[in-house]
Parts: C-alpha cells; structure tokens; sequence
C-alpha cells in the first residue's frame, strides 16, 4: 500500500519500480497519471466521441504492455517511450476509421451517413453530401472515385478504360482520399 502524502510524488521509474515488485497500487496510479496524454492524443486525432472509452482502454492495455517492455539503457524517458508507441497505435486505428469511412459515394445514393457531436446524433442530408463530392472532385477524380471505390475496378482495369498512366491514377486516389478526409473532418466538426 502505498502513502496517500508519497503518491503523488512519485515518479514514472520509482513507479516501475514499484510495478515490477507487483505492486497494484503503483500500477493504478501510473495508468491515471497517463489518462490525460491518451485523452489529449484521442482528441487531437478527432477520435469518434461514442468509441473515446473503448481507445482509452486499448490505450491502458498499450501502458500495461509498454511497462512490460520497457528498457532504459536505450537512453529515452519512459514518458516518450509510451507516447511514441500510443502514437502509433492512435495513427493506425484512425487509418482503419478512414479507411472504414461512413461516406459512400454512388448515382443512386449516399448510405449510411451519421455523424456524431457531442454525444448527441445528427443526420446529415444525403443529398448534401453528394453535392459537397461533387464540388470537391474535379471530373477525372469522380471517375477514378466511381470506378475505385464504388464499383471496386483495379487499377489496371481503370487505367485501360480510362486510357491513363497507373501512377497516374495512384495519384488521384491520393488526392481523393485527402479530400473526403477533409469533407469527413468538417462534417464532423
């Protein structure tokens, strides 16, 4: 059991210390000091309100983990060692959102597009949405976004029909998806 007055005194490598003589304590009191750091990181990364609690937890379990690997004769602070692995998880769980994206494009119509704020729902027109990709891609890219991601052509495919490069066409999936990220972050925000 560890002093009321010395808990918060504590710092990260006398906690691990701590830790690594199974000190459950010590352990509680590491994982609610780094709550503020996954809750600033979840934030500056836009990260869904309703699914915040499910990412702070995958990110304590990332904290149990990181406590279990760490190695300070690498010559970096436990801090910046956690951060960079938190990072690196948020990054590649806010690729799999995008890649997961509520907004689908097609003639007929825009599904399942709900965006949360707040806690609170808002629907927003479908006919908008289609509206707003239209404006925001220029003709050659609404092509490439029909074919690619609505109709699921290959590259090769898509650059025989349309008589362009493949590198070409690469590109414009880059550009695309950078755009319906941004449309994503503004309907959102």
């Amino acid at each position: 059991m560890i002093d009321r007055n010395k808990k918060n005194k504590l710092n990260d490598y006398e906690l691990l210390y701590l830790i690594s003589e199974s000190n459950e304590d010590a352990l509680e009191i590491l994982l609610t000091k780094y709550d503020n750091l996954i809750y600033s990181k979840l934030n500056k990364l836009n990260f869904p309100y309703p699914d915040m609690e499910d990412y702070l937890q995958e990110s304590r379990m990332l904290l149990k983990e990181a406590i279990d690997k760490y190695d300070d004769s690498y010559g970096k602070t436990f801090a910046k060692f956690f951060e960079l692995l938190l990072i690196r998880f948020l990054y590649r769980e806010k690729g799999k959102i995008i890649k997961n994206s509520k907004l689908f494009y097609s003639e007929t119509a825009v599904l399942n597009v709900v965006t949360v704020k707040e806690n609170a729902e808002q629907y927003v027109c479908v006919e908008e949405i289609k509206d707003k990709i239209k404006e925001i891609l220029n003709d050659s890219e609404r092509k490439i976004y029909l074919l690619y991601f609505v109709k699921n052509y290959s590259i090769d495919s898509i650059a025989i029909k349309l008589g362009i490069k493949k590198k070409a066409i690469y590109n414009k999936i880059y550009n695309i998806k950078e755009k319906i990220k941004e449309l994503d972050c503004r309907l959102t925000n």
